[in-house]
């Protein structure tokens, strides 16, 4: 039976997964049950009632427990490897070399390749999927694990943290222009720290850990994404949700409560940050 992590989970910090996703962890000190009772689940507050949240259609945190990026950013700014292992570019940093981490596999056992990272963007910019504008990236696969992506102006970076890639061997016989209406948003198949279980249609997602994962399974056995509107932090205050995200307007009104620390992450040049609240029992 499914236990929610506010009724005591085991005493771990949460998986480099689960952090790659959820930009800043605040730890209570509950003092709540016994750390060997059954397996662990951390609730959070997704406030959208809306589970295609693992679509192209939303920019979100959640999106990232199940899709890896080709990297992603530490605390000072610089790019982390993720589903790529290195890369390199050109003098001009306009084309960027990818390599892809070997190893990494769908949450079906397929191995993700670079014509999987090849197919999304072809998806993402195809004139009937309706998405978005051409960008006017030449994506061309080098083998199964290399390819280039040359841009029409200078790059700084790898591809932002928002940009996940999708399987092609499940996807490229659906039509791109249903994208929107695609089952697959609401049963996705992904190669991230976490992978689908079920859901309940604009109620809750639930996620386990991805036993073979790159970089380990999460210490965080299950996550369940509950939808809902209003508040995230009268949702955490409530109890109802074990995890949220706010922007820094709301910041200090936990990062001043004796029971929470605070550990947060702010993007370079940003006017707001991410901050997920964690109820956990004492170490």
């Amino acid at each position: 039976m499914m236990r929610r992590a506010a009724s005591g989970f085991r005493r771990r910090a949460p998986a480099a997964g689960a952090c790659l996703a959820l930009s800043a962890v605040v730890a209570c000190s509950s003092g709540r049950s016994s750390p060997d009772e059954g397996d662990s689940v951390l609730t959070l507050h997704v406030p959208y009632g809306d589970e295609r949240i693992f679509s192209p259609f939303f920019d979100s945190n959640e999106k990232l427990l199940v899709f890896l990026p080709i990297a992603s950013w530490d605390e000072t700014g610089s790019p982390t490897p993720r589903l790529a292992e290195r890369w390199e570019h050109t003098d001009d940093y306009r084309t960027w070399t990818f390599h892809l981490r070997p190893g990494v596999t769908w949450h079906d056992g397929v191995p993700v390749t670079a014509h999987d990272v090849a197919f999304t963007y072809e998806l993402l910019g195809h004139r009937d999927a309706a998405l978005m504008r051409p960008t006017g990236e030449t994506v061309e696969v080098v083998d199964d694990t290399t390819l280039t992506i040359t841009y029409l102006t200078r790059r700084a970076s790898p591809p932002d943290r928002w940009q996940v890639y999708y399987p092609k061997h499940l996807l490229e016989e659906l039509d791109p222009g249903a994208l929107a209406e695609w089952d697959f948003w609401v049963r996705p198949v992904g190669n991230g720290p976490y992978r689908y279980v079920r859901h309940v249609p604009e109620t809750m997602v639930e996620l386990e850990a991805n036993p073979d994962h790159y970089a380990g399974p999460p210490s965080i056995d299950r996550i369940v994404l509950q939808f809902g509107g209003g508040s995230s932090l009268v949702e955490l205050l409530s109890g109802n949700v074990d995890v949220v995200a706010i922007d820094r307007i709301e910041l200090p009104r936990i990062a001043e409560d004796p029971r929470f620390a605070v550990h947060h992450y702010m993007w370079p040049g940003a006017g707001w940050v991410h901050a997920v609240f964690w109820n956990h029992a004492d170490p």
